[in-house]
């Protein structure tokens, strides 16, 4: 009996794979340039957002994607309703479009030479999850890959980015952050710039590099992109936002363009022959798209193409009222919706409050008088 043989019979393939086998050499050893291969995969946050939106807070799902040479971050996205579609569509628009304008987007000032790249990978590397989905919007040039289930390590580049957690013995407990689901994601997001300029490549580089004075992902990416050595497909800003956001349906509400009973508009909107017919129809639909970690700015076809727009409020308030995600935004719509039908069910009683605070007080009837 072999000591490989009797680990193997004890405690199975899996365990001898993870613990006891050799190590096979680097998963970049293949690899040539940046975004040959990407690896992504989801982790939660350790706190619950803050929730005053009449929604139930969930810890904040964020999908991050690497490049598998470089272990660079090209993409972070997020979902307040667990790992799906949605979570990975968004990194991988993050990782298609420029980064200030994903900054903008999500209201942060990002420099794209602190981030740079854009653009969509060769091929992706996945679990078995929902990052496998084929409809999740990738062109059928990008190449899909699925790793075998219960082997965290064939997906190692995204699964060693994972911040550690401990599990504590007795009840089980949880953080609630002061701050909300937009916050921590941009808190997140700028954790993820500075990780690719502070994590060790050291184990990633070539002679030239060491001789360069790299050290990190981030000069990793710079070495290799300078020297064209990169992978990445382009594509139009509107062809991401088609592809990646969720599809959603703005109504035509007395002239005004609505989603969840919140208006939209745009100087680019105003300048369209879309708006200029708007006031002629009383009601229709049309079709939109939007981040779901910050659906204040959303893109609706138009005129043939994409118009950017934003939510407009009824009056100028503080700057925070304006970010919400998309379940946030759906409860306040229907929130909305269900106090104004309250008012309406409450008409009848109160209308004839007046006339009998005015007969209690005054001691005169308040009958408009009679017809002659």
């Amino acid at each position: 009996f072999t000591y490989d043989g009797v680990q193997r019979a004890l405690k199975g393939e899996h365990y001898h794979r993870q613990k006891v086998a050799a190590s096979m050499g680097s998963f970049a050893s293949e690899l040539g340039n940046l975004n040959e291969r990407t690896h992504t995969d989801v982790r939660y946050s350790k706190e619950l957002p803050r929730c005053n939106r009449e929604t139930q807070p969930q810890r904040l799902a964020i999908a991050e994607i690497f490049c598998g040479l470089s272990k660079f971050g090209v993409g972070i996205g997020f979902s307040t309703t667990g790992e799906n579609r949605q979570a990975y569509a968004s990194a991988l628009f993050c990782m298609a479009i420029p980064k200030s304008r994903f900054g903008k987007i999500i209201g942060l000032k990002i420099d794209d030479k602190d981030w740079p790249g854009h653009g969509l990978p060769a091929s992706v590397v996945s679990d078995r999850g929902p990052g496998a989905s084929w409809n999740i919007g990738l062109p059928e040039s990008v190449t899909r890959e699925m790793t075998p289930s219960f082997t965290p390590q064939d997906n190692a580049v995204a699964e060693a980015k994972h911040q550690r957690k401990s599990t504590l013995p007795g009840a089980p407990t949880y953080v609630q952050s002061d701050l909300s689901a937009v916050q921590m994601a941009r808190l997140e997001v700028l954790k993820f710039i500075e990780q690719n300029r502070s994590s060790s490549a050291a184990e990633s580089l070539s002679p030239e590099m060491i001789a360069a004075g790299v050290s990190t992902p981030y000069g990793m990416w710079r070495h290799l992109d300078d020297r064209m050595r990169n992978d990445v497909m382009q594509v139009p800003f509107e062809e991401a936002v088609r592809r990646l956001l969720t599809k959603v349906e703005f109504k035509i509400d007395k002239g005004r363009l609505m989603f969840h009973k919140f208006a939209y508009s745009s100087v680019a909107l105003q300048q369209t022959k879309f708006f200029a017919a708007l006031r002629r129809h009383k009601e229709g639909t049309v079709p939109g798209y939007v981040l779901d970690i910050a659906p204040r700015t959303a893109w609706i076809e138009a005129d043939g193409r994409l118009i950017e727009v934003e939510v407009v409020l009824p009056f100028r308030t503080s700057a925070a009222e304006y970010w919400f995600t998309l379940p946030e935004l759906t409860a306040l719509g229907q929130a909305k919706a269900s106090n104004e039908y309250d008012r309406k069910q409450a008409v009848p009683a109160s209308s004839a409050l007046p006339d009998q605070q005015f007969e209690e007080q005054t001691g005169m009837s308040a009958a408009r008088g009679t017809v002659h």
